[in-house]
This record gives C-alpha cells, structure tokens and sequence, in this order.
C-alpha cells in the first residue's frame, strides 16, 4: 500500500470538470483532494488573475464559488509529475515550491487536466511574435496585455473569433482572419445541433458582429504559408494549401488557432487503452458510460477526454464523480443520472456540429514542403531530419526519437508527438490511427532533484 494521505478520490485538475466532480463527491460525503498546477481554481475556462483584468463569467464565479465552500482537500500551485497503480488504489507524486507531502494516494482518480492548443509547423513559425491562440486569450482577458498591434489570426474555427474580438476591444489591429475551412454553407445542413445553445450563438454572432464592424477580412480555405522577419515575424504570407492564391500581410503577431489536443498523459502514462479519434483531437482515452477507463478506479473527464467543450466538461465532471462515488460503493439516484444523460447527449451534438463545419486541421493543413522547417522546436530537429531518418527505415515515432532527439525535450514531446506521427503517416502511407503515440514516463514534467529525492537531501547537500 502506497504512502502519504489518504483520500477516496483525488481529482487532479480544478478546471470545469475537475471543479464539478469534486462538488458531487464531497455532496455524496466523500473525501476528495483536488489538485491544480495553478494557484487558483477555474482551468482555462474559468481562469482567475491576481491581476483581475477580466473576471470568469457569472457561471464562473458560482462554480468557483461553491468549491470555496465545499467540504474538499484542496492543493493548488502542484505538479502531479507521477502516479503509481497500486492493487488497492493509486501513489500520486506531486511536487509543491512550498514544500509538504510528495506522495498522497486514493482509492480512486478523476483526471481532468483539460487541453491545450495544437501546433501546426510552417517556415518561420519559431519566430517571436508567432503564439498560439489559446496564449494569446489567456494573455488579453487575464493579464490586460495586448500579444501585439497588428495581428493575423490563422487557424480554423470559433476560437479565433472570439480572440478578434478581445484583440479589437483592446486596442489592437487584426489585419486579418485565415480559416483553414471553407465557408461554413454545410453547417446549414444541422442547424438543430444549434437548439438549446442561446449561450454560444450570442457569443458567437457578438463576435461576428464586432469583426464586420471593424472591417476585418476572412480568407476561408487558406492556410499560412510562412512568417518573415529578423528578430521577430515581419510579414505573414497565407494561401491555399496547394501554394496558390499567395498574400502578404505586414504584421508584428501571428496568432495560431488550430484548435486543441486533450492532455492525457497521465492517463497515458499509467497504461489506460487510447484511440486516435482525429474529431476529438486526437488520442482519447477509451471510457464507459461513467467515464471509466480501462483501467479501473480511474476516470477522465472533459476536454482531457476528447475536445467537446466547457459544457461537455461540466457535465462529464459530474459523471466522473457518481462513477468515482459508484466505484466507491455508494449508490447515486437514476433519475438524476437520466436527466444528466439527456443533457450530455444535446451537448455532444454541439461538439460535432463543430467539428463538422471546423474539420481537425490536418485533413486540410499538410506539412510543409520545406524540409529546413523546424518541427521539434527543443531539440531544433527539423522536418527534413526526420523524412530522411523515415526514408532511411524509421518507421515508429520510438525509432525517430531515438535517432533524431525529437519529443526529447523540455516538453517532453507535448508539442512535437503528434506532429511527428502525421508526418511519420504522410511518409509512410500508414494511418495516423496505426502509429503508436509516445510512451509517457515519469517525471511528466521537469521538477527539482529534491522534489523526487525529499527536501532532507536538498537541504544536505546545500550544507
């Protein structure tokens, strides 16, 4: 039996889902620890800011609001960087600047680590000035800084509208708007996935509203080509992904929407079965009706399960929580799971009319041609390193890590994994599906030595 504290549940994430779970496990009377990387509870949804620049929604602060009162352990500001399947729960490793206990284990997991923004590589995009969309919002709405001045938003989907939303309220120029989609007339075609969903269209047509008020250009069914410039992006060039139909933008700030890809790895990494679902982002834990994975005692919920929104999150943290609480021997009434059903299967409806008229970027974004174009930005390994390590027999993303150090990095492949099985895929004439993802070890993210060891050797060997 693992050491440290023990709990009936740990959730780790205190995002929407991490949030909603916790709440139903501590109405059912049992004990849950909440864990968060961040200093305050909400996730990227719900984000608080020391700074207050703008406040989480009024959903946001009751959410917020009723985890404050609740009857729940709580540790923010920690990494969980391992966890250990034991036969009677779970070890989980986390490391705290604080200091404290750095193994506490559970009867049962909820992971709700959320989702993070999806990389597409083109030539220049290591330049400064070039950032991800999700980075950018977080940047505008929570810290009050503009990322730049004049600002072209390539990508695809609904993200990038409300990002040039908050860019022109700021202050900001967006010069322009390039959706790797067509113009969405298919979407058109199931309008009903729209009933219900007031929230979401008043966001959306705001957004809409506030970009033709300004006169912002929309370039449907391009892709950038390439960023420019010497110390920083200078010039943006987009067009159709062929090559053809080339524009030029003066700029100071590209911004990359091409949607998110859920963060697993933990789940991942203590051997839950995954499957490549390209609609939902990618690898996605396989889960029951409860959101019980394969492994048992273990749930993921929300975004870390499949990209389908705050909504979605809301209602699987929930979920997650009655399976933990089901798994746990304590008994949840069927009329309140049957209502949560119908409203989870509206919500799903929602997330793949999305995904329907804002298709997963690599069904129309290619790698780029040029094989001097960096794809793993840590260890700087390019894309023509890795053809040619392919060319020369590679044929799993293991054998190309090895050869070539991609994934290897600080980010331990976060950003690189994926893009190195597509193009492992367009090489080889494999499914994407087919080619295994990386193996995920512990530590999952870089921590101090004694953070492993225990403070006693840190402070002895500063002695």
């Amino acid at each position: 039996m693992g050491g440290g504290t023990r709990w009936d549940t740990i959730v780790i994430g205190a995002g929407p889902a991490g949030m909603s779970a916790a709440l139903e496990l501590a109405r059912l009377g049992l004990s849950a620890l909440v864990i968060d990387s961040a200093p305050l509870p909400g996730g990227q949804y719900f984000k608080q800011s020391t700074l207050r620049a703008k406040p989480p929604s009024e959903e946001g602060r009751s959410l917020i609001a009723a985890f404050a009162r609740a009857e729940l352990g709580r540790l923010m500001d920690t990494q969980v960087w391992g966890i250990t399947p034991e036969p009677d729960g779970f070890e989980v490793a986390v490391y705290r600047k604080s200091g404290g206990e750095r193994r506490l284990w559970a009867r049962t997991l909820i992971i709700a680590t959320g989702a993070y923004d999806r990389p597409v590589p083109f030539p220049g995009w290591d330049l400064p000035g070039v950032m991800m969309a999700g980075g950018a919002l977080t940047m505008i709405k929570h810290q009050g800084v503009l990322p730049g001045r004049r600002v072209l938003l390539c990508g695809t989907g609904p993200l990038q509208w409300v990002l040039a939303r908050h860019l022109l309220e700021g202050g900001a120029q967006v010069v322009g708007i390039v959706d790797a989609a067509p113009f969405p007339w298919k979407a058109l075609r199931r309008l009903t996935a729209l009933m219900g969903q007031g929230e979401r269209m008043r966001e959306g047509l705001g957004a809409w509203a506030a970009i033709l008020r300004a006169g912002v250009p929309v370039h449907w069914g391009k892709i950038i080509l390439r960023a420019e410039g010497a110390d920083g992006v200078e010039k943006a060039v987009i067009g159709r992904p062929d090559g053809t139909s080339t524009r030029s933008f003066a700029v100071d700030t590209v911004c990359l929407g091409y949607g998110f890809q859920p963060f697993n790895h933990l789940a991942r990494m203590i051997g839950c079965e995954h499957r490549y679902v390209a609609p939902l982002g990618g690898w996605v834990p396989l889960r029951d009706d409860w959101c019980e994975t394969t492994l048992s005692g273990v749930f993921v919920a929300g975004d870390a399960a499949g990209i389908q929104g705050k909504d979605v999150a809301l209602l699987e943290g929930r979920l997650a929580g009655w399976g933990a609480a089901r798994r746990l021997g304590v008994d949840v009434a069927d009329d309140q799971v049957k209502a949560l059903g119908a409203q989870l299967r509206r919500q799903r409806v929602m997330a793949q009319f999305l995904s329907y008229v804002f298709p997963y970027p690599f069904d129309s974004v290619p790698f780029p041609v040029e094989d001097d174009t960096i794809l793993c930005r840590c260890e700087e390994v390019r894309v023509g390193d890795v053809r040619r390590i392919v060319r020369e027999g590679a044929s799993t993303l293991r054998m190309v890590r090895m050869l070539t150090r991609a994934g290897m990095g600080l980010c331990q492949g976060r950003t690189c994994a994926d893009l190195v099985c597509h193009l492992l895929a367009q090489e080889t004439g494999t499914p994407v599906a087919d080619i295994a993802g990386p193996r995920i070890s512990p530590p999952l993210f870089p921590i101090p030595l004694h953070g492993v060891i225990g403070e006693e050797a840190h402070v002895r060997s500063e002695n």
